[in-house]
Formats: C-alpha cells, structure tokens, sequence
C-alpha cells in the first residue's frame, strides 16, 4: 500500500525527504531544529534567531514539524510536546528539549 507521501504532490515527497535526512546520522555541523511551521510566535522566534545569528543560522537545519507525527514518534519525541516546547538533535544523535535545546542552540551564535 503506498503511503501518505508517495501519494502526496511532489513538494510534499521534497518536505519528507528533507525531513529523513534531518533525522540520520552526521548532520555536517547541522543542528536540526524542530518547530511548528503552522505557529505565528514559533515562525517569529525562527526569523529573530536567523537574524541573531547572522551567517551561523546556517549551522542551523530548521524542520518543520507540521502534520509530522510518525515521524516524531520515530526521533522518541511526543508530538503533543513538540507544539510547545523546542527540541533539536545534537551531532550526536541525542534529542534535547526545553532549556537544554535552547542552550546548543544559543550557542551557535558568536
């Protein structure tokens, strides 16, 4: 049977794919960040980060957690919990959420 994404719009099979290489292993120096793309604030707090960091927002790999949940729940991160608190994955594999995320990822900025 083939799944919600092979029979999505080609762009949606794009957003999956971008969203499969931000869960496997290296990330180049990449954090992936998760966010809620459908979440005004959350979308704002992206755009002044971006603007905060200047050239090194370019460490930063920003996945849109929107209609995700599989996914989620494949990383070990709620869905429910996503919506309301940041998570990223370190280099290393680990997911990190609430104050720890915001500390590695604070302090990608000079």
């Amino acid at each position: 049977m083939a799944s919600r994404w092979d029979r999505a719009p080609r762009i949606c099979r794009s957003a999956k794919h971008k969203f499969e290489v931000a869960i496997r292993k290296p990330f180049d120096k990449k954090i992936p960040v998760y966010y809620d793309g459908a979440c005004p604030r959350c979308v704002k707090d992206r755009r002044n980060y971006q603007k905060i960091a200047a050239n090194k927002s370019e460490q930063v790999l920003w996945v849109d957690i929107t209609d995700r949940d599989a996914e989620l729940e494949q990383l070990g991160i709620d869905p429910q919990k996503a919506l309301t608190e940041l998570h990223i994955t370190t280099a290393d594999g680990q997911i990190l959420s609430e104050l720890d995320a915001y500390i590695v990822l604070m302090e990608r900025i000079p």
